[in-house]
């Protein structure tokens, strides 16, 4: 074995004893995560106010307080409900939502004003703090951070690691998931938003809404526009979720309605 080899060996074994990487994920799945919850909340508040220092966040509160209570609804039901999660309004024309990790959710207003109701939202929601239940940006970090930064982190982190860990992680974040992560982020959302009282074909709705949108630009959510399976394959998989695990139950569309605040959205 190489020492590069023996170094990552002794990254793992020592992470796992101390670390406490056999994580609860979606459903009660165990992965191995290196990086700490206290480090994950420190790297999400710096890309957090990386986030904010580099875009534009609304600045109409009825309209985050419209997302925020969505949002903290089905977060609290979720299987990381103890995490302070944050949902934020960028003003940005482009269909997008974004997660980073600890518990922060953010969407752009350019997909507020294609979604047509409340559940629709708590589908866009419920998927991105699926992200963060599964820590799926912290196994990003952990397969895009050098050895030396990761070990570091194991340990209880640095200034610098830290920080280059807030740089690779949110290019890496904007970039997108795996299939896999995708997959598993439509799977758990359609659970949690049910268990809020949202209807779940929301969620099925709006990559039915994204797929007549493909062509609108780089910065589309969730890669519904590039190489992973085209939207209307993943509908369909929302839907035969729903049909198998009984989800639909007569939930409702627009408990509280959306098209209020939606008209506020410029």
């Amino acid at each position: 074995m190489n020492s590069t080899l023996k170094r990552l060996a002794v990254v793992l074994c020592l992470g796992l004893v101390f670390s406490g990487c056999a994580t609860t994920g979606p459903g009660g799945k165990k992965s191995v995560v290196l990086i700490g919850e206290t480090e994950e909340r420190d790297i999400g508040a710096k890309m957090a106010a990386q986030v904010r220092a580099e875009k534009r966040i609304y600045s109409d509160p009825a309209v985050n307080d419209y997302v925020n209570r969505t949002g903290q609804h089905i977060a609290r039901l979720s299987d990381r409900p103890d995490l302070p999660y944050r949902f934020t309004v960028v003003e940005d024309k482009s269909l997008n939502a974004f997660a980073v990790p600890g518990g922060y959710v953010y969407i752009h207003t350019g997909l507020l004003r294609e979604l047509d109701n409340q559940a629709q939202l708590a589908g866009v929601l419920g998927h991105e703090i699926s992200h963060i239940v599964a820590r799926h940006s912290v196994k990003l970090l952990q397969e895009g951070l050098g050895l030396q930064i990761l070990s570091s982190l194991v340990f209880g982190g640095s200034g610098q690691a830290t920080q280059t860990a807030v740089n690779v992680g949110l290019a890496l974040v904007m970039r997108g998931y795996s299939r896999g992560a995708e997959a598993e982020a439509d799977e758990y959302g359609t659970i949690y938003m049910a268990r809020a009282g949202f209807n779940p074909e929301g969620l099925a709705q709006v990559m039915d809404k994204l797929a007549r949108l493909s062509g609108s630009g780089d910065a589309f959510w969730e890669n519904l526009a590039s190489d992973h399976p085209p939207a209307a394959k993943r509908a369909a998989a929302v839907r035969a979720e729903i049909k198998a695990k009984g989800l639909d139950a007569g939930l409702p569309f627009d408990s509280e309605p959306y098209q209020a605040v939606k008209s506020r959205v410029r």
